[in-house]
Formats: structure tokens, C-alpha cells, sequence
């Protein structure tokens, strides 16, 4: 009893209280202010910080998709393809299907390379540009892994690009400012003014959405000379003239890329769809078709039947 009235009675409580329950200085010097220090919640990021990590988690989980379509897609539809499993040199058809698989995946490693910059300077900070970059990378795996259906891919091209408009209008209306030269008057930055200065050959902040929409008419050009000008010219389809078409294709996506870093002018970038699309009907109307190529070239690269 005269202990604890030493320790609790008098002058003396402050001082025994203080010995009895004082906290040290530093967090490491004690078990107890160890746990207490792990278990310390850290203050809430500022508004600006926690959109910029959402921004960069959508931009990480995009590159992923890229990855996987393209080690899934195009590894599988190799291993899937019968010459492959058989060991013998591909037929006709199997060499169309490889060459719509190269077509396929120089569309999505050239998109990827272009998204990453993309990104980079406009962030994903519209929900629907991310829906339709998830949308864009199972498209790109549905045309790498469908390359066997030989009449499919060249509609699935110009739809990504019909899909590449929509994303650009969205970044337009997030970004307006960015597609415009530094210290431009607020009163000039207009959603409709950055097409109209891509159409006059202005900034070269603003050409990129207009780049878009005049590749994505070359690709649907290239549809309405295959799906329904041949059909009717020659009764042919565009099954019979995938060769040509496919390097037409793979042109056409390394111009679009080529466009996109160096903004050609708008009279530059015509004559290129031009004369890409007079190459296509010309192909069509006057140069072999694909069976035909086939009897003068395939007893001398490949194999005469196609495995079942």
C-alpha cells in the first residue's frame, strides 16, 4: 500500500505516470511502437495524383493486352496450321493465310508502337478511350486468329480503323488544347478546329485525327474494290486475289505509320491512297488471279494439296 500511494498519492503522480506509461521518442526503440508504426494508415494521394495513377494503370493494363494477342494470337494460329503440323511446304491457301497473318501482325505490332506514344502525351483519362483500346486488342486477336477464314480480314482492318476515328474524336475532346501549337488564344482551341487545321495542313499537333480518317477511307476503299466491284467485274471474290492485296494492305498500314510521325501534307498523303488504290484496280482488272499465280509458281515453292 505505501508503494502505490508513493507511486499514485502526492506530488509525485505526474512523475510515476509518466515513468510508467512513457512512450519513447523513436518508433524502433520498442515492439509495441514497431506495431503501432506498421499499422499507421498513410494519408489519402491528392485528387491530381490519384487520377494520374489511374491513368497509368490503364495504360499498363493495355500494353499487357498487347502482349498476350499477340503471343496468343499468333503463336497459336502458327502451331494450328496443318503444313506446320504435317511438315511439307504449304499450298495455296496456306500460303494466303500466312500471308494474312503477316498483314495481321504488322497491324497490331505498328499500333502498339504507335499507342505507347499516343498515350504518353494524352493520357487515358476518358473511361471510353479505354473501353475501346480493350475493344481494339481482342479485335487485333480475332484477326490474327482467324486468318483462315480468308475473306474476313480485310473488313476487320478497315473496321480498326473506323474504331482508331472514334478514339481520336475522344482524345480531341479530352485533350483539345494539345492538338494546338503552344500560346494559342483560347478563343481559337475548338474541337472543329483542330479538323479544320489538319484539312489546311496546320499544326502538326493537328493533323493526327485527320491522318486517321483518311487512311481508315483508304482501307474502306480497298473493302468496296474487293467485297463488291470484283464480284461484279469478274464474278471472282477476294479470296482469289489475297496475294496483292495483303501487301496493299501492309503498305498501306506502314504509310498510315510513316504519316503519323513525319505529317505528310494533305496533297502527299492523297497521292499515296491514290496511287495505292490505283494499284488494287489495276490488280484487279488485268493482272492474274491467285489460282492462277499458283499453277506458274507453286510446283517450284509448295506442296500440291492441302492437308485435311
Amino acid at each position: 500500500m505505501d508503494f502505490v500511494r508513493g507511486m499514485f498519492g502526492g506530488g509525485r503522480r505526474r512523475y510515476a505516470l509518466g515513468a510508467l506509461f512513457h512512450v519513447p521518442r523513436t518508433a524502433e526503440s520498442c515492439l509495441g511502437c514497431r506495431l503501432i508504426w506498421a499499422n499507421t494508415t498513410p494519408p489519402p494521394l491528392p485528387r491530381e495524383s490519384r487520377q494520374e495513377a489511374q491513368w497509368h494503370d490503364r495504360s499498363d493494363l493495355i500494353r499487357r493486352l498487347f502482349a498476350v494477342a499477340i503471343s496468343v494470337g499468333a503463336a497459336t494460329t502458327l502451331y494450328r496450321m496443318r503444313w506446320v503440323l504435317e511438315g511439307r511446304p504449304p499450298c495455296l491457301a496456306e500460303y494466303q493465310q500466312l500471308l494474312i497473318l503477316v498483314a495481321a501482325m504488322t497491324a497490331t505490332v505498328l499500333s502498339w508502337d504507335g499507342y505507347l506514344w499516343s498515350v504518353k502525351q494524352r493520357p487515358l483519362r476518358n473511361f471510353w478511350r479505354f473501353t475501346i483500346d480493350i475493344l481494339l486488342v481482342f479485335i487485333y486477336l480475332l484477326l490474327l486468329m482467324t486468318s483462315q477464314l480468308l475473306t474476313w480480314w480485310l473488313f476487320i482492318h478497315a473496321l480498326i480503323y473506323l474504331l482508331y476515328a472514334l478514339w481520336d474524336w475522344l482524345s480531341v475532346m479530352d485533350w483539345t488544347a494539345a492538338f494546338y501549337p503552344p500560346k494559342t488564344p483560347s478563343r481559337k482551341i475548338t474541337i472543329r478546329g483542330v479538323y479544320v487545321e489538319g484539312l489546311r495542313d496546320g499544326a502538326n499537333e493537328s493533323r493526327g485525327p485527320i491522318i486517321t480518317i483518311a487512311w481508315g477511307l483508304y482501307f474502306w476503299a480497298l473493302c468496296g474494290l474487293n467485297y463488291l466491284i470484283v464480284p461484279w467485274f469478274n464474278g471472282l471474290g477476294l479470296r482469289e486475289y489475297i496475294v496483292i492485296s495483303t501487301v496493299l494492305v501492309v503498305l498501306g498500314l506502314y504509310e498510315y505509320r510513316q504519316d503519323k510521325i513525319t505529317r505528310y501534307s494533305m496533297f502527299k498523303r492523297t497521292a499515296w491512297i491514290a496511287v495505292l488504290l490505283l494499284a488494287d484496280a489495276a490488280y484487279l482488272a488485268w493482272l492474274p488471279s491467285d489460282p492462277t499465280l499458283w499453277e506458274w509458281v507453286g510446283p517450284y515453292i509448295g506442296s500440291a494439296f492441302c492437308g485435311q
